[in-house]
């Protein structure tokens, strides 16, 4: 084979870089997605946007989108402030964030999201589905530990 069609050959199995971007991009992992929304709450981040309803239903699915849509315009309407769903909290100071993920088929993961809130332990249970190839948060609870008194 020559160097000429090595080269082609090559670059036609590998593809060009902005497919190869694309194709990773599409191909975003349930952790990195997580890691990549709470990356912007740690150390004094500001957070997620969610001002908008395509913002809000780029990380969650229907219908907690639809209920956090509806959350959102009492705030806008002054009836109410809005809890940030990803901390469940109003303002935060996080450290570091550890995700434990599992996943019950190709499609659908669940983790386990854990971090320090003004000091405070907070652990948030985050179910996951892909859709059309793109991860999106079906439900987020917070767990609330029971501490045995006496």
């Amino acid at each position: 084979m020559t160097r000429r069609k090595l080269i082609v050959a090559t670059a036609c199995l590998l593809g060009t870089p902005g497919q190869r971007f694309v194709a990773q991009a599409a191909e975003q992992s349930a952790r990195e997605f997580l890691a990549a929304i709470y990356s912007n709450y740690q150390e004094g981040g500001a957070g997620i946007s969610l001002r908008t309803e395509a913002e809000i239903r780029r990380y969650f699915a229907s219908p907690l989108a639809t209920q956090i849509i509806m959350e959102r315009s009492d705030e806008w309407l002054g009836k109410a402030r809005f809890i940030d769903p990803f901390v469940d909290a109003l303002d935060w100071s996080i450290g570091t964030i550890l995700i434990d993920l599992s996943f019950s088929g190709p499609r659908n993961a669940s983790a386990a999201v854990s971090f320090r809130d003004w000091g405070d332990l907070t652990d948030l249970s985050v179910d996951l589905i892909r859709i059309d190839g793109e991860w999106r948060i079906r439900a987020i609870v917070r767990q609330h530990l029971l501490h045995q008194i006496g």
